[in-house]
C-alpha cells in the first residue's frame, strides 16, 4: 500500500514582529470591532483553505501598548498590515530643574 505524499505548508504572509489589523475578513470573532494585533509566532501548520494559528498581543488602540496575550485562528487572506493614520505620539517626560542652592549664610556673631 502506498501512502500519499505529505502536503507541504506554503510560507505564511503573516510575520512575527509585525502589527496587523484584524477585522471580519480575518475571523467572525472580529465582526463588531477591529483588533490591532502584534504577532509573536505563527504556528507552522497550515489548516484548510489558508487558516493559520498565530500567537501575539492585542494592542491598545490609543497607545499601541500590549494589553492581552492571545492565540488566534485566522483566515490569512483577511489579515491586513496595520498602517497608522499618523505617527504614534512621542512620549516625553518633563524634567523639572533642580532648585538653586541657597547661598551660605554668614554668622554675624563675633569669633
Amino acid at each position: 500500500m502506498t501512502s500519499l505524499p505529505k502536503k507541504q505548508p506554503r510560507p505564511s504572509t503573516i510575520a512575527p514582529g509585525r502589527e496587523y489589523r484584524l477585522g471580519r475578513e480575518a475571523s467572525v470573532q472580529f465582526s463588531c470591532t477591529e483588533l490591532r494585533f502584534r504577532v509573536i509566532k505563527v504556528l507552522p501548520r497550515e489548516w484548510d483553505d489558508g487558516w493559520r494559528w498565530v500567537v501575539g498581543y492585542a494592542l491598545s488602540p490609543a497607545t499601541g501598548e500590549a494589553v492581552e496575550r492571545r492565540e488566534l485562528f485566522l483566515q490569512e487572506s483577511g489579515v491586513k498590515l496595520w498602517v497608522p493614520d499618523e505617527p504614534p505620539p512621542l512620549i516625553t517626560r518633563t524634567v523639572k530643574p533642580a532648585p538653586a542652592p541657597e547661598p551660605a549664610r554668614r554668622s554675624s556673631a563675633p569669633r
